[in-house]
C-alpha cells in the first residue's frame, strides 16, 4: 500500500486524474461509483471538505421485443442517482496535502473530477481496469478497487478513530455494518492490545 500511495502521489502531482481519484478514494473510503459521479463543485476548498451526493453506475436494462412471445432483450445504461442510502449523502473532511493537490488541478464546478476519454465522466468498470493496470505495473498482486474502502476503514481504527466517526465517513446507516464488513483487526494490533492485559483493570 505504501508503494501504491507513493506512486499515486507522484503521478497525481503531474496531473494524472486516475491516480488523483484513486488516491482520493484511499484517503476517504468513498465507493467507486461515488468517485465517478464526483464533480469539482462537490469539493469545498474553503471548508476543506468533499460532499458525496451522487453515485454513478452501469445497470442492466430489459426491453420487450415481442408481447406475444414474451421474448426480452437486455442491455445496460449509465445512471447517476442519489447515494446508496440517506447516510451515504455526507460531507467528508479532506487531509490538507490532498486539498493542495486538488487545488493545483482544480476544474470548473460542473466538470467531473474523473473525466473520461470519450465521455464527460469515467465509468466504474473503466476505472477498475485502470486500477488493475497500475497494480500490475508496480508488481503488486491484484485486488479489487473496493478493497481501498476496507483498507481505509481498518487504517482509521488503527489510528484511533472512534467507530461512529468511521461509520459516518463511510456513509453507513449504523456502526454494526462498519464493524461487521470493514474493520479487520490484524495480529500485530491484537498482540499490542493484549501485551499488558491483566484481569484487574
Amino acid at each position: 500500500i505504501r508503494k501504491l500511495e507513493a506512486y499515486l502521489q507522484k503521478e497525481a502531482l503531474k496531473g494524472d486524474v486516475t491516480c488523483m481519484g484513486i488516491l482520493l478514494t484511499g484517503c476517504s473510503g468513498i465507493r467507486i461509483g461515488e468517485l465517478c459521479a464526483l464533480k469539482w463543485g462537490d469539493i469545498s476548498f474553503e471548508k476543506g471538505t468533499m460532499h458525496i451526493g451522487r453515485t454513478l453506475q452501469r445497470i442492466r436494462t430489459f426491453c420487450s421485443n415481442s408481447r406475444e412471445t414474451g421474448c426480452y432483450s437486455t442491455g445496460t445504461k449509465i445512471t447517476i442517482t442519489s447515494p446508496k442510502s440517506g447516510n451515504s449523502d455526507r460531507e467528508i473532511p479532506l487531509p490538507g496535502y490532498l486539498l493542495t493537490l486538488l487545488q493545483k488541478w482544480r476544474g470548473r464546478q460542473e466538470d467531473y473530477l474523473m473525466p473520461g476519454r470519450k465521455k464527460e465522466y469515467t465509468e466504474p468498470r473503466t476505472l477498475q481496469y485502470r486500477f488493475l493496470r497500475i497494480l500490475k505495473s508496480l508488481g503488486i498482486p491484484s485486488f479489487n478497487f473496493h478493497m481501498l474502502r476496507h483498507i481505509f476503514a481498518t487504517n482509521c481504527i488503527s489510528h484511533g478513530f472512534d467507530m461512529k466517526t468511521v461509520s459516518e465517513l463511510l456513509g453507513h446507516s449504523n456502526v454494526t455494518t462498519t464493524m461487521r464488513i470493514y474493520v479487520h483487526s490484524d495480529m500485530q494490533r491484537k498482540k499490542m492490545l493484549m501485551a499488558d492485559y491483566r484481569m484487574t483493570a
